[in-house]
């Protein structure tokens, strides 16, 4: 997911990162303000080459790649589904 480093950029959403938590894919990013909200469990990358083609090796590379997505996958149902905000706001009704 990569994101030129400027003041309009710096303003959007991490709405890519939710499309691919919720596929369940693993995510190389630029280390940009919209990918660093709710510190989201991504590889964060430099805007440069040889740090983007590093990543991506190191990531095609690695046996953990499923962890990667299984975790930004449950960071996403963590953070972002009405049903657990639905869920914690019963719950606070009838715990009191």
């Amino acid at each position: 997911a990569p994101l030129e480093d400027n003041i309009f950029n710096r303003c959007k959403s991490n709405l890519r990162l939710l499309e691919y938590g919720a596929m369940g894919w693993p995510v190389v990013c630029s280390d940009v303000y919209p990918y660093r909200t709710d510190d989201p469990p991504v590889i964060r990358v430099q805007n440069t080459f040889e740090a983007w083609v590093d990543a991506i090796r190191s990531l095609l590379n690695d046996e953990k790649r499923e962890q990667y997505a299984t975790a930004l996958n449950q960071w996403l149902h963590d953070r972002y589904l009405l049903s657990n905000y639905k869920n914690a706001w019963i719950s606070s009704i009838f715990d009191n």
